[in-house]
């Protein structure tokens, strides 16, 4: 059975990929650099990956089809500024 590791939480995390980022950066890595920078980004909450989804694919471009899930998601990307 795995044991649990005490002392891993969001900061420690953080800290880790912060320390990460700076060696990265020190040795020009920096293709590593913007991976980890995402990694900062989803453990902090401020990065959500596109994903997406058939369902939002297959519109047939009439205004009379549109869902109102089709509708809520697409609002809601003009807000977020996504595409």
């Amino acid at each position: 059975m795995a044991q649990a590791t005490v002392g891993i939480n969001k900061a420690w995390v953080l800290d880790k990929l912060r320390e990460v980022l700076t060696m990265a950066i020190e040795d020009r890595q920096l293709a590593t650099a913007a991976k980890v920078i995402i990694d900062i980004a989803k453990v902090a909450g401020v990065y959500v990956e596109k994903r997406e989804v058939d369902w939002l694919m297959t519109w047939d471009g009439k205004v009379e089809n549109i869902t109102a899930v089709r509708l809520e998601v697409e609002q809601i990307q003009l807000v977020t500024g996504t595409e």
